[in-house]
């Protein structure tokens, strides 16, 4: 497994410029390089204790992807995060977003837009999200996520013990190769709003039964 993973971490590091580096047999790290021109660790697996280190955003790493990287453009940046997402699934099911990796203000001038939180690339949007009957069993979760102007379908288990974790989300209609991208790049942030959403929902429900108690 550890040598899998090395081998998948250096295939991302020469596919996307950025450099491998390896500190020990168990400590790994994929390196990108700052405004002064250094090679900076950004990215740190410990494979023996199972740990991803995030060192953080390009703003806090002076890394600035508009001055440093020109090449990488709002799609290649989403398509980078969704092959660290296979990666890390396989490693330790954690996930990293666009949002952890790159700064708003560093995005903005990626992508040459005034506000990273109104772009869907950046920023998840959901143009609609609706809950399933509960009086027929059906405690899932249907939304629809912008993705630059057109939709995708998802769904989010609520709670179905058999056919799986609570909370989860389960699937996300994909088209094509950049729709797949997307949505790996995206999944946590994804998953995480709609736990916020069904989690609200379940208070706002107790709420009303305490107060007809």
């Amino acid at each position: 497994m550890e040598n899998d993973i090395k081998e998948q971490l250096k295939s991302i590091c020469k596919k996307y410029n950025f450099k491998y580096k390896e500190y020990s047999e168990n400590k790994i790290s994929l390196c990108a390089k700052n405004t002064d021109k250094e090679w900076r660790d950004w990215i740190k697996l410990d494979l023996k204790n199972k740990e991803v280190i995030l060192v953080g955003n390009t703003d806090n790493c002076n890394f600035w992807f508009y001055d440093t990287r020109k090449d990488m453009t709002p799609d290649k940046i989403i398509e980078f995060v969704a092959n660290l997402n296979t990666m890390l699934r396989k490693f330790n099911d954690s996930y990293l977003t666009v949002k952890k990796l790159i700064d708003p203000e560093d995005w903005q001038e990626i992508a040459k837009i005034q506000d990273a939180s109104a772009d869907d690339r950046y920023s998840i949007k959901f143009k609609c999200i609706e809950f399933g009957n509960v009086k027929d069993n059906d405690n899932y979760i249907y939304c629809t996520l912008l993705q630059e102007g057109y939709e995708l379908d998802g769904i989010f288990r609520i709670h179905d013990i058999e056919n799986g974790n609570d909370m989860t989300l389960v699937s996300i209609g994909c088209n094509n190769e950049k729709d797949r991208n997307f949505v790996n790049a995206h999944w946590e942030e994804i998953e995480k709003k709609l736990c916020e959403y069904a989690k609200e929902r379940q208070n706002n429900v107790d709420e009303i039964e305490e107060n007809i108690i």
